[in-house]
């Protein structure tokens, strides 16, 4: 759901008289898909850490990252998250966001910071935007180079095929990848 900010902006946009693209709100609207589930996840990940110790924190975003996923498609759009190390393997990117991934990895080692790194594609038929997650302190604790031997047990149990680990502060710990499907949209404007 579009939030009152943005509500607020395309108004301008019309009342100024400046029309905003169809790619341009589609940028707007997947930025903020892809900050609400961050906002959620870490909301509930930094409530459950502080209640009930890292393994509530991991079986937390066990149930929960894929609900919220699940509530922001809507409309058309498909939102998930991907890594090149994923912990569930129904995240494991598909050929292209492999690339993505890779491409990202080799701007990181550049000296692009993380947080600029972002994929956008949009074509006649599919908006696509693929954002950087970075590895943050908190992340550290389940995705680090240090587990404790009892977390990794909660891990193992809840991720059997886990290879999300070895991360450092700073690392793309993986993606958000926001689509949506264009095929009754008539007009098309490029993305710069």
């Amino acid at each position: 759901m579009p939030s009152f900010k943005s509500i607020l902006s395309i108004s301008l946009f019309l009342v100024l008289g400046f029309s905003a693209t169809a790619s341009e709100l589609q940028l707007e609207e997947a930025k903020q898909k892809i900050q609400v589930f961050a906002k959620t996840l870490k909301g509930s990940l930094t409530s459950a850490v502080k209640t009930g110790g890292l393994g509530a924190g991991v079986e937390i975003c066990h149930k929960q990252a894929p609900e919220i996923a699940k509530s922001l498609s809507t409309d058309g759009w498909q939102v998930s998250r991907t890594s090149l190390k994923p912990r569930n393997l129904e995240n494991k990117p598909a050929p292209w966001q492999k690339s993505v991934l890779e491409k990202f990895e080799q701007q990181k080692a550049a000296g692009k910071p993380v947080t600029d790194l972002a994929f956008i594609e949009r074509d006649n038929n599919t908006f696509l935007m693929v954002k950087a997650i970075p590895t943050g302190k908190l992340c550290l604790n389940c995705h680090g180079k240090s587990i404790d031997p009892t977390l990794q047990a909660t891990i193992n149990r809840l991720y059997p095929h886990d290879q999300a680990t070895g991360f450092s502060l700073g690392d793309i710990r993986g993606a958000f990848v926001i689509q949506k499907a264009l095929n009754d949209q008539k007009t098309q404007e490029p993305i710069n």
